[in-house]
This record gives structure tokens, sequence and C-alpha cells, in this order.
């Protein structure tokens, strides 16, 4: 009997931390080719699907958003409508949200809103070429060492109680994530406006394993987090 309850609880262990891991990247590229996403983010073999939806064309509701682990986001042209108030709604129901450029300033709604969502508050468009900067111990940055000529950003500070992970060259955060550890922001852009070069598409994989509990953080790195009050 006690064998059998200790293989119940393994086989509820590994549900749980080897779940679907499906991915929804919500772009708003109104036709673009996603080339760079797809070959270095879908291709992935760590995650169960990966679908791609144009948030530019339709409002993509909460009842979608659902189907997924994580969204990862971006903006070239508009979101729909209302859709920052459906990822805010889908972080609610316990989904996580990678948010990228554009998309911390122009996903209008809840998410950008509500200081308890995106970590980092986005002005206007920035354009100026950056480096990544300083950086602080978390597991998002395994492997990422250099990321230079970020051209396409927005001016951007750190959200009350969020977490910085790294900044840029002039010392805006470059990425963060919340208190909740169910959105992170990264000021550079996916899809058809990458001008940076070096190790964003690690950078961007570990942001979305990290949120679906691939990378737990470790409590030997919490005491070199730097974070906002």
């Amino acid at each position: 009997m006690k064998m059998s309850v200790l293989c119940l609880v393994l086989v509820g262990i590994v549900s749980v931390a080897f779940g679907a891991n499906d991915l929804l990247i919500l772009h708003c590229e109104g036709g673009g080719t996603l080339n760079g996403v797809q070959n270095n983010i879908g291709t992935d073999p760590f995650y169960g699907s990966v679908d791609y939806l144009d948030g530019s064309v339709a409002l993509v509701p909460l009842a979608t958003l659902q189907n997924y682990t994580c969204v990862f986001t971006w903006n070239n042209y508009q979101y729909q409508t209302g859709q920052g108030d459906e990822l805010a709604d889908y972080v609610d129901a316990g989904g996580k949200v990678v948010m990228l450029g554009w998309g911390i300033a122009q996903c209008y709604g809840r998410i950008i809103d509500d200081a308890t969502y995106c970590p980092i508050i986005g002005g206007a468009n920035s354009h100026q070429t950056l480096d990544m900067g300083a950086t602080y111990a978390h597991d998002i940055l395994n492997g990422v060492s250099s990321i230079t000529g970020i051209y396409y950003r927005v001016a951007a500070s750190l959200e009350s109680g969020a977490t910085l992970i790294a900044d840029d060259t002039i010392g805006e955060p470059l990425v963060a994530i919340n208190a909740g550890n169910s959105v992170v922001a990264i000021n550079m852009v996916a899809g058809d406006y990458i001008s940076w070069s070096g190790d964003g598409w690690i950078l961007m994989n570990n942001a979305i394993k990290f949120l679906m509990n691939a990378v737990p953080l470790e409590r030997s790195t919490w005491g070199s987090i730097k974070t906002s009050f």
C-alpha cells in the first residue's frame, strides 16, 4: 500500500513538471514572415506545441488563451482593442506571459496599466542602438552573455515591486519579472524588426521556460536580485 501511494505521488509530480508546455505566439505583424521566431523558438523541442495568432487581425479571447501554458507576445501593428484586458484575465487564471518591445507600451489594458502585471513601464519609441548592460543573477540569464545592437525598443522604467534581471547600457530595464512570477518583459523586439545580435533567442526561450517552471530560481541567487519598491 505504501509503495502504491508513493507511485501515485511521483506520477503527480511528473505530470505537473512535464506538462504539455503549449506556447502561443501572439504577434501583430500583419502577415510578416516571422522566420526568426519560427526558427529559434517555434522549433524548440521543449514545447508541446507552438501556435501563431495575429493579434492585429482579431482579438484573442481568454477562452483561446487558456489553451496555452504561456503566451509570447509583441506588436508591430496595433493589438485589437481589449487584448491587454484579456491577457490580464489570462494571468489571473494562472497563465504566463512574455511581453516584448512595443507591446510593453502598446498592449493597452490592464496588462500594462496595472502594476501587478507587466514589470516594465513602457513609454515612447526610443530608436537608439544599445546593448545589454548590467545583469542580476537569475536563471533567465543562463547561457546569455551578450546582446548587442538593440535599436527597436521603448523608453522604460521598472514597475513598482518588479524584479530587475538586466539593464541596457543607458541603465533602463531590459529584462524584468513581476512579483507574481507570471509576466516577464523584455525591452527588445522579435518578428520582422530584429536589429539585435547575440544571445537574444536564448534569453527569450529561457523566459518562456522559466514561466513554465522548467528552470526554477535557486534560493542562493535571491540575494543578488535588484527589486524596485
